[in-house]
């Protein structure tokens, strides 16, 4: 993100293609799976794909108070169960095709940048 962009929030997706549409704002910066799961409502001959940004990514559980003390029980489950996990992840999210779209590949840095909350 460049230091001349605005970020803003918004509660749903709804709100973003909204602001997307009205020109409101310029672009949006989504977690691909969210993307994926709302392609069929947000995407448009007006909303697309600009670039997919490749970044490592993981998995994990935020612990608090005294569940911190199951925190290595925690890490051996999920040692043992990965594969398990990966499927179930595999299996309950969609996929973003990007073959489906025309991949802008410059952004302008002066875009509007918005973050998803938590809790999509």
């Amino acid at each position: 993100m460049d230091i001349s962009s605005t970020v803003q929030s918004y509660s749903n997706v709804e709100e973003i293609r909204r602001a997307l549409e009205d020109g409101e704002i310029d672009g949006a910066l989504l977690d691909t799976y969210v993307a994926a799961e709302y392609k069929e409502t947000l995407f448009s001959d007006k909303i697309f794909v600009k670039k997919i940004l490749e970044r490592p990514f993981g998995y994990g559980v935020v612990l608090s108070g005294a569940a911190v003390n199951v925190e290595q029980r925690c890490r051996d489950y999920i040692d043992l169960r990965i594969s398990e996990i990966f499927r179930i992840i595999g299996n309950m999210t969609k996929t973003l095709d990007v073959s489906n779209f025309t991949v802008k590949s410059v952004i302008h840095l002066t875009a509007k940048i918005v973050p998803m909350k938590t809790g999509e």
